[in-house]
């Protein structure tokens, strides 16, 4: 009998670890939805846009994201160490370039492929 409840407590404790899987990333929350976004805002920055209405809302979301991010992250301050002069333009065009050079980022969550851009261009260093 204490065999046959061991052995329930077992088949149950495991199907409820399946239940708590790691959810799947929603489209939104990849790297490559932020690349593009990112792309978007780019394009609008240097001219190169249409215009049209779902280009400006992307590149609005790019910008927004990433500010977010820098503001955020000065919280932790060994997160990356860029000036508060660094513009978010340019910190966009790192997250580009980064995500050129590392593709297969593109299917994490957005937030790891900003933050390893602005670490690998923005280490931080401790000051003695």
């Amino acid at each position: 009998m204490r065999t046959l409840l061991i052995f329930c407590v077992l088949i149950l404790s495991v199907a409820s670890l399946r239940s708590q899987d790691i959810p799947k990333l929603r489209d939104f929350q990849k790297g490559s939805w932020l690349f593009h976004a990112c792309q978007a805002y780019i394009r609008n920055l240097d001219g190169n846009s249409s215009g049209d209405v779902a280009s400006t809302s992307l590149s609005r979301e790019c910008l927004d994201y990433v500010q977010g991010f820098t503001e955020g992250s000065k919280a932790s301050a060994t997160a990356f160490c860029a000036s508060d002069a660094t513009m978010t333009d340019t910190m966009v065009r790192v997250y580009l370039n980064y995500m050129q050079t590392h593709p297969t980022n593109m299917d994490e969550h957005r937030a790891m492929g900003l933050m390893l851009a602005l670490r690998e261009s923005y280490p931080y260093r401790k000051h003695k």
